[in-house]
């Protein structure tokens, strides 16, 4: 997920240097020709078009269509959050997760319950975690004789499970709260055993005991039909999930399937999976699981056994942006809104923190009306000339902007657009925006001889979502090659 952030200005001279390596081809277009033909194409796609497109480094508008009405900007909105957090945190923000205690350790064992809190980390990993945990060995401690529990207190309410359109169990939609690990998140892998007639294997990841397996599937011949079905189920105990396997799944060298849930229960699963984690670093675990509705905060009392800084922003946001990650866009909103305005974070101390932002830039904010830090809301309204607010500042920001574009992914290389304007003969750093009824670009667009532009293109009421995209694909492809021209005397 980490990148190296390098200087603004010598990103967006790489986008021009890059397109210059193509030719342009022999038939010209107009520019008037191109926005027409877009606003023709999209409009066979959709009911709402709103378009602002500027030209770098001044931000001189050069075209501007419906770009102050307020429209459901879906993904997009991570480029709000992202840069509001860049700007009010700074690129080398670095989260804290600890592990406290109310007890001093007497010849290597912890005589008590032990306590385990992040500040709102967006990227915590099990092999952070397990970072954490020989960190606390190398303090000595090699028993605990007590509980691992989890203290969500840095967001209020302690966790919430956003959901879009009532549909929770899309892996989209996200479960966050102030301590958590790998996304909140568990991925089941599920490969045919060595031998017909054996159950499947089942793993799961993170580790820990909040999962339990039925498995009554098993492996078939390498040519009979699959009949595997997976199942999750309604767990018994609090917390814990539960998944039913059924049917054959056929011998296959290398088959894995794979499949993520959110959590049911945070403090559940990252309490069973760090205990877990301490056990395979070598810390024997004598008390067992804590109950999973234990919401205790760290007792005034205790103190940081051992603690684990995370990456600089500038390298977690990169992540957040080209792979356009829910979770840690609201897990980012939140956090944001405990460092400027006080703890616990909430969402809406996180989306004032981003309204002060676009003030700041100058972005009409009137109209505007911002739910989530991710996009997955149909409340949500923000207008083009508000993200093209954004993407022109960060284009002058020697502080922010070098990783906030950097964040962005790339046409035909990395993030949500790898697959987009792969043989394309520009180049494009941008963020997409979709839904089921919305589709949108926010970025920047370099082509031959013509300036860096900065493009925001929102679709609303879209009823083809494929003709909408390759609009908008053809249309940032025209711009980078037939786009306007610096008039006299810019640069």
């Amino acid at each position: 997920m980490a990148s190296p952030i390098g200087n603004l200005s010598v990103i967006l001279g790489t986008l021009a240097f890059l397109a210059l390596l193509n030719p342009e081809p022999v038939a010209a277009a107009s520019w008037d020709q191109v926005k027409a033909r877009f606003l023709e194409k999209a409009g066979l796609a959709a009911a709402e078009i709103g378009v602002e497109v500027s030209s770098l480094p001044a931000g001189r508008i050069e075209w501007s269509h419906r770009a102050n009405e307020p429209m459901i900007p879906a993904s997009l909105l991570k480029i709000a959050t992202s840069y509001a957090a860049l700007k009010t945190l700074g690129p080398g923000y670095r989260f804290r997760t600890a592990v406290w205690a109310a007890c001093t350790p007497q010849g290597g064992i912890l005589p008590c319950d032990i306590w385990l809190k992040s500040e709102g980390d967006i990227f915590w990993t099990v092999e952070r975690a397990t970072e954490l945990a020989s960190r606390l060995k190398a303090k000595g401690v090699h028993d605990i004789r007590g509980r691992v529990l989890a203290d969500n207190s840095y967001f209020s309410p302690p966790f919430e499970h956003i959901c879009l359109d009532e549909d929770c169990e899309d892996s989209y939609n996200p479960t966050i709260s102030g301590t958590a690990l790998e996304f909140n998140s568990v991925v089941l892998r599920i490969q045919p055993a060595l031998a017909v007639g054996k159950p499947p294997l089942v793993e799961w990841f993170p580790p820990g005991r909040f999962v339990q397996v039925n498995n009554l599937a098993r492996t078939a011949p390498k040519r009979a039909k699959s009949t595997f079905t997976l199942h999750h189920l309604e767990s018994a105990q609090e917390g814990t999930m539960r998944f039913g396997l059924s049917g054959k799944l056929p011998l296959a060298a290398g088959k894995v399937i794979e499949k993520r849930y959110n959590v049911e229960s945070p403090v559940k699963s990252v309490t069973a999976a760090f205990t877990s984690i301490l056990e395979g670093a070598g810390i024997r675990m004598e008390s067992g699981l804590a109950k999973p509705d234990r919401q205790e905060a760290v007792p005034t009392e205790a103190r940081a056994l051992a603690e684990d800084l995370s990456p600089p922003l500038a390298e977690t946001v990169y992540g957040l942006n080209r792979h356009s990650n829910n979770f840690m866009a609201e897990m980012l909103l939140r956090s944001m809104g405990a460092v400027t305005l006080g703890t616990p974070g909430t969402e809406v101390k996180g989306i004032a923190t981003v309204n002060n932002v676009l003030k700041t830039l100058g972005a009409p904010t009137g109209d505007c009306a911002l739910k989530t830090g991710s996009g997955l809301s149909r409340v949500c309204r923000m207008s083009p000339r508000a993200f093209g607010r954004i993407l022109v500042s960060a284009c002058s920001d020697g502080a922010a902007g070098p990783s906030f574009v950097e964040s962005l992914a790339v046409n035909g290389q990395a993030g949500t657009m790898r697959r987009r304007l792969s043989r394309s003969m520009v180049t494009i750093r941008g963020k997409t925006g979709t839904l089921r009824d919305v589709v949108g670009f926010a970025g920047y667009v370099s082509g031959t001889g013509r300036p860096t532009y900065a493009v925001v293109i929102m679709l609303n009421e879209v009823h083809h979502a494929q003709k909408a995209k390759e609009a908008i694909d053809v249309f940032l492809e025209n711009l980078g090659l037939h786009g306007p021209h610096l008039g006299p005397g810019e640069h």
